[in-house]
């Protein structure tokens, strides 16, 4: 097939590259908001779980973010869900890790219903 075959392509694909830019436009390179519109379009297409997944990571970034934390620290992002449940488990925890689980308690003590929200979808009580 030569170049004019691919060419008579692009308008038959004009209508979904559109759709496609829509889509994209949503997304803002802010991780909170481009994770609940990615959470919106799992659940406008019964991705559930995959929704669920995803909400569940923003909530944890959204979290660390506001506390000063690094988001993409592996380590640190399962602190948070640690801070969200009740445990008395601090004390083997390092003095760094300790810091952050405090800054996330106090944070989720003001945010109560994210801190229920985040509970709910790491059980999975929530499905």
């Amino acid at each position: 097939m030569g170049s004019h075959g691919s060419l008579g392509l692009l308008p038959a694909l004009r209508p979904l590259l559109d759709r496609v830019s829509e889509r994209v436009m949503l997304f803002q390179a802010d991780p909170v908001q481009d994770g609940i519109q990615a959470a919106r379009w799992c659940l406008e297409h019964n991705l559930i779980q995959q929704g669920y997944t995803i909400l569940n990571e923003t909530l944890i970034t959204h979290c660390l973010a506001r506390i000063g934390a690094d988001p993409a620290d592996s380590h640190v992002r399962g602190l948070i869900l640690f801070a969200a449940k009740v445990s008395g488990e601090e004390n083997e925890l390092s003095a760094r890790d300790q810091e952050i689980l405090k800054a996330a308690r106090i944070f989720l003590r003001k945010n109560q219903v994210l801190a229920k929200i985040m509970t709910g979808l790491s059980t999975g009580e929530m499905i």
